[in-house]
Order: structure tokens, then C-alpha cells, then sequence
């Protein structure tokens, strides 16, 4: 299957919010397991396809775009981002296809709104896995809060073209992912990506003694360029007493488009183990 084919293999979707049209596409099987994948800042829904045919013929399959990325437009000029409201819109979804259970497959801010939901909706969570993703329960320390405010400031002061240029890099290893990434992030109103960088520091949260309650898989690539990723993997792991710990070969922040075989062999073996 090409790209367009998996698309068409994808029921185009509209869930309508407040200030916003959700933007979603359904596939799979009806009644089989229901994946959700919540895709990074500033990319879209359009970074997974390339776990769709792995994953269509087995699994119901959601895919969406968050507000203010992909075709989930704002109505009005309200650049303000809260976590929880994310959290809120998926679990609305839900409700709205009536599942009662999901696992959820998130990749960086993905990683964040998933962490959040389970959190908050643990018995809404067959199982998750979190990709080029930091853990939210956590307390940032003073010195990663400043890094990740300062990061966010420079990356503001850029003109648009030098943005899409290091997003690119700090994306992809393969050119064809950068390329990619570059075109999903000029989707992207510069007021989205700069409030969520300001937001980001506020996403963490302390939790003393808190574990994932579900089967969880914890997965980067090998050349992340988001050093936290890398270096912090392998100590949360060893917290997490349902954790499966992976690193993708070669693979950069968008492991999954990087190196996808490696990827969905990892994946598929993951879900096999949830049933």
C-alpha cells in the first residue's frame, strides 16, 4: 500500500469542539482492539502511516490531528494550549465512538497528552507506548525547565525558514522524514508552536511512588536528537515494572517514519502481548 491507498483505507472524520474542528480518520476491522496514535508538535496525522498496514488488518486504528495541526484548524485566534484540554478531546472522542478501553501510541507532545490521560483515566488504557517521549510525572528540574524555556525563546526568534530547517534535522535522519516534517510543520500557525513551547515546562508534574498501571512500551531512536530522550529512557524504564524498553536503529526523534520494519516488528510484538 502507498500512502494514498492507506489514506483511503482511513474513514475521513469530523469531531466538532468549542473552538475547533477535530480532525480524525477511522479504520480496521469493527470490534477488534482500538489503537490511538497522537502524534508530536507541530507534525500530523500523516506521520503513522507508515504503521498502518502493519497494524490495519488486526486492530481498529485512530488517527488524529490536534488543534491547531494538520486540518483540526482553530476558528479563532486562541493560541493558548492546555494539556489537559487535549486529554479532554480524546477522552471526549471516545465517548463519542463508544470505547471504552484503547491503547494509546503517542510521540512526543503525543507522549505527553497519553501519559496525562492515564493518569487521569487509568481504566480507559489497555496499554501504552510512548515514543520519543520524557516522563510527565516527574518534576522538571530548575535547570531542564530554564534549558526548555530558553530552547523555546531561540526557537521563536528564528525567521520561519531557519525553523523549518532545524525542525527538520531535529526530526528526521532520512530525508525523505525531514521533508516531511518540514511540510507539516509550515501547516502550523507560528503562534501554535510558540505557545507550546512556553506550555511545555507546566506539563510535568511530581508523583512520588506512581507507575504506568498498564503494559508499557518505552521506545526512541538511536540518533534522537532530544538528548533528555536518550538519556532518560533507560532510567524510567527500570522504574516501571511493566516496561518493555526498545531503541530503534538509525533511527532519529520520528523513529517510527525513520526505521519503520524495525518499528512495527517492535509494536506488533508489543500489542500481541495485550491481546
Amino acid at each position: 500500500m502507498n500512502n494514498t491507498e492507506l489514506t483511503n483505507a482511513l474513514a475521513p472524520c469530523i469531531f466538532e469542539r468549542q473552538d475547533y474542528s477535530l480532525h480524525y480518520w477511522l479504520g480496521g476491522p469493527e470490534g477488534a482492539p482500538l489503537i490511538v496514535f497522537i502524534h508530536g508538535s507541530s507534525m500530523d496525522h500523516r506521520m503513522f502511516l507508515p504503521q498502518m498496514k502493519a497494524v490495519l488488518g488486526h486492530f481498529r486504528v485512530l488517527l488524529w490531528d490536534l488543534p491547531g495541526h494538520g486540518k483540526s484548524r482553530l476558528r479563532k485566534k486562541r493560541w493558548v494550549f492546555f494539556l489537559k484540554e487535549a486529554v479532554e478531546d480524546l477522552k471526549a472522542l471516545l465517548d463519542e465512538l463508544n470505547c471504552p478501553k484503547a491503547v494509546l501510541i503517542g510521540h512526543s507532545l503525543g507522549a505527553s497528552i497519553s501519559q496525562e490521560f492515564i493518569f487521569l483515566y487509568p481504566e480507559r488504557v489497555s496499554g501504552l507506548v510512548v515514543l520519543g517521549g520524557t516522563c510527565l510525572t516527574t518534576k522538571l528540574s530548575f535547570q531542564d525547565a530554564i534549558k526548555v524555556r530558553i530552547r523555546g525563546l531561540l526557537i521563536g526568534l528564528l525567521p520561519h525558514s531557519a525553523q523549518k530547517k532545524a525542525i527538520g534535522e531535529l526530526a528526521g535522519v532520512t530525508p525523505e522524514v525531514q521533508h516531511y516534517t518540514r511540510e507539516a510543520f509550515s501547516q502550523v500557525p507560528k503562534e501554535v508552536n510558540k505557545t507550546l513551547a512556553k506550555a511545555l515546562p507546566g506539563f510535568f508534574h511530581d508523583e512520588p511512588g506512581y507507575t504506568i498501571p498498564c503494559p508499557f512500551l518505552l521506545i526512541h531512536g538511536e540518533k534522537d536528537a532530544v538528548k533528555r530522550v536518550r538519556q532518560q529512557a533507560p532510567v524510567w524504564s527500570k522504574r516501571e515494572p511493566t516496561c518493555e524498553y526498545a531503541v530503534i536503529p538509525g533511527a532519529g526523534h520520528n523513529a517510527n517514519q525513520d526505521n519503520p520494519e524495525f518499528f512495527n516488528k517492535v509494536l506488533l510484538r508489543f500489542l500481541a502481548k495485550i491481546g
